[in-house]
């Protein structure tokens, strides 16, 4: 528990060990956000199990994103057949591309959040480098201004 302050660590040394678990983060690096992530074929890789994330509020938030790609994905797809693997193709390219940012972005404000010596500033130095630079608010922007077309209208 190195690094915590006076008052979490007074907290933990008052609770019954009994009582505390520890838990694991599992996360996947940026630069494993590839299509293949998302499975291959007809099969098909959404939420955690294609994008483990730190616990930031993106882990939903992506999940759900994923499942609207999936659904556009098929809807546009006439037939079951080569049509719909060539849709599922593109819905992984584009979540891939998609996830690479949020992943690097995530993992660095986590960091930051979780070693707690990271200041904003150094986390924002700090991400991977095959995501552009962007500030809080610029991240905000990106993963909530996205426009979803209605799937029926497809």
């Amino acid at each position: 528990m190195a690094g915590y302050c006076d008052k979490v660590l007074k907290v933990i040394a008052g609770t019954p060990g009994t009582c505390l678990v520890e838990h694991g983060i599992y996360t996947r690096p940026a630069s494993a956000m590839t299509p293949a992530a998302y499975g291959t074929g007809r099969v098909v890789v959404t939420g955690d199990a294609a994008h483990p994330l730190r616990p930031t509020g993106q882990g939903l938030n992506q999940a759900m994103e994923d499942a609207w790609g999936l659904g556009a994905a098929l809807a546009g797809s006439a037939a079951i057949g080569e049509g719909q693997l060539a849709g599922l193709q593109e819905f992984r390219q584009q979540r891939a591309q998609r996830m690479r940012t949020v992943v690097a972005f995530t993992t660095a404000v986590g960091e930051a959040a979780y070693t707690r010596s990271t200041s904003k500033e150094q986390a924002e130095q700090e991400r991977a480098p095959d995501t552009a630079k962007m500030s809080a608010e610029e991240f905000l922007d990106f993963c909530y201004n996205v426009n979803f077309e209605r799937l029926g209208d497809l």
